[in-house]
């Protein structure tokens, strides 16, 4: 199971519709405090969280889940990179920081690198932040 955090529309029909392909389940969220308010507390496999969301930040969303114990990989993504948004990021402790648009191959193999870790009971290594 993967949740999909963003805002856009086509961004979440998009991934949802290229995850299920690989026969991912997907939950998709158009906020953060739509997610927040509505997550399950049942462990999913990866977050995928857009930076640049209305109301709460992609950022605030992980370091609420993380104070709240949520060891889960999540997956930050943005269209408008910096080096300030990478290393918050990195800080934050997110796996890995995909630019948009997206590539499917590199989403595949972080999906894959994360959810390997994280069956084994591990902390997946983040991915290296450019």
């Amino acid at each position: 199971m993967v949740v999909v955090v963003d805002d856009d529309d086509a961004v979440r029909d998009s991934l949802r519709i290229l995850l299920e392909t690989d026969d991912i389940s997907v939950l998709t969220y158009a906020s953060g405090e739509e997610f927040l308010a509505s997550h399950p507390h049942a462990r999913c496999d990866c977050v995928m969280l857009d930076i640049h969301l209305p109301g709460v930040s992609g950022i605030s969303v992980l370091r609420q889940l993380t104070a709240a114990g949520f060891d889960d990989p999540v997956i930050l993504m943005t269209g408008r990179p910096s080096e300030a948004v990478r290393v918050e990021a990195e800080r934050a402790g997110a796996l890995a920081l995909l630019l948009k648009p997206l590539d499917g191959d590199k989403i595949f193999d972080i999906l894959d690198r994360g959810i390997a870790a994280r069956r084994a009971e591990q902390k997946p290594e983040p991915d290296r932040f450019h």
